[in-house]
């Protein structure tokens, strides 16, 4: 029911910003986005399906409170006079981060074997 009730809106926010909308042939609305191409709003999703919508509306949430309560801690290092070392130091975590993603990339898509 919650599902429908977002599409409707859905619908109807795009109709009263003028949009032009058509079903496809199975029947699912299809609505014009910014870039471009159209987006699908059914009942079942390729990228969340329908199974899977809780996880991944929990590891969005999850990944939202992370960030407020690492902001929270890191806050009280943070000087307006002297901002370079804060935001250098957060610059490199960043960048140490995203090479240990990228040397975790193999062991993590074997792990992952059959999920796609």
């Amino acid at each position: 029911m919650a599902r429908s009730a977002l599409l409707n809106v859905m619908v109807q926010a795009a109709l009263k910003a003028g949009k032009s909308l058509s079903r496809d042939a199975s029947g699912r609305v299809r609505m014009p986005s910014t870039s471009g191409k159209d987006a699908t709003a059914s009942r079942g999703s390729v990228a969340t399906p329908t199974r899977w919508a809780t996880s991944c509306s929990t590891a969005a949430t999850l990944s939202v409170s992370l960030g407020t309560a690492i902001s929270g801690l890191l806050a009280p290092f943070y000087d307006p006079q002297n901002e370079v070392p804060y935001f250098s130091i957060l610059g490199a975590i960043a960048i140490v981060l995203g090479i240990a993603l990228a040397a975790a990339r193999k062991p993590v898509l074997a792990l992952m074997r059959g999920v796609r």
